[in-house]
This record gives structure tokens, C-alpha cells and sequence, in this order.
């Protein structure tokens, strides 16, 4: 049942990230645009690694 919980808590996070991305670092400059990505694209991987 864990690890249902986190499939699934996992799966409602992706699409709030993507669109983090796309409304708020669209307006960032490049160099805090470039950390943001880097550190949000290690966090994707990291859920999707569990």
C-alpha cells in the first residue's frame, strides 16, 4: 500500500512541476532559469528513481 501512495503521489507531482516551469521560469533570467531547471530536473528524477 506504500508504495501505491507514492505511484500515485508521484504521478499528481510531475504536472504541478511542468507547470512550474513553464509559467515562472519563462520569465527568469537565463542564469537563475539554468539553476531552477537543474535543480527541479534532479528532483523529477529523484521521484521518478522511488
Amino acid at each position: 500500500m506504500f508504495f501505491a501512495f507514492v505511484s500515485a503521489a508521484v504521478e499528481l507531482v510531475i504536472p504541478l512541476a511542468a507547470r512550474y516551469v513553464t509559467s515562472a521560469i519563462g520569465s527568469m533570467q537565463m542564469q537563475e532559469a539554468q539553476g531552477m531547471l537543474l535543480r527541479l530536473g534532479m528532483m523529477l528524477a529523484a521521484l521518478v528513481l522511488v
